[in-house]
């Protein structure tokens, strides 16, 4: 009888331990960084894993450059995104004025947690679009 409860224990708690581990992958990593990003903002970051310097826009900056300095520091600078627009995707732009080539395009509310070779550190600016 006792061997029977001891063991009913055991299979419930690692149950709930696989339950929790579930809940922990890149599911709960999307989740955290849309806390980050606040609603309705695309956010870009310094570093792969959305980390490092950051900023949270609510529209189009077609040219980093010409943007407020916590912007400006990210031209060239820019590793991951996260895109909090809810009907829109997001371009980056690999030159100012959306000049240049589309580095990254992000769909509504997902993220790019490390751009990839020659899109990595290579932003200059992002525009709201329905399609790219």
């Amino acid at each position: 009888m006792i061997t029977r409860t001891v063991t009913a224990l055991v299979t419930a708690a690692l149950a709930s331990a696989t339950a929790v581990t579930a809940l922990t992958g890149p599911a709960a990593a999307e989740s955290a960084q849309r806390a980050r990003c606040p609603e309705r903002n695309f956010c870009v970051y310094q570093h792969s894993g959305y980390g490092g310097a950051s900023f949270w826009a609510r529209r189009s900056y077609p040219s980093w450059n010409k943007q407020r300095a916590t912007v400006r520091r990210l031209v060239n600078e820019d590793s991951s995104a996260f895109n909090q627009w809810k009907k829109l995707r997001a371009a980056i732009y690999s030159e100012p004025a959306l000049g240049g080539f589309i580095t990254v395009c992000t769909r509504p509310d997902a993220g790019f947690k490390k751009f990839a070779g020659s899109d990595n550190d290579n932003g200059e600016g992002h525009v709201s679009t329905t399609r790219c």
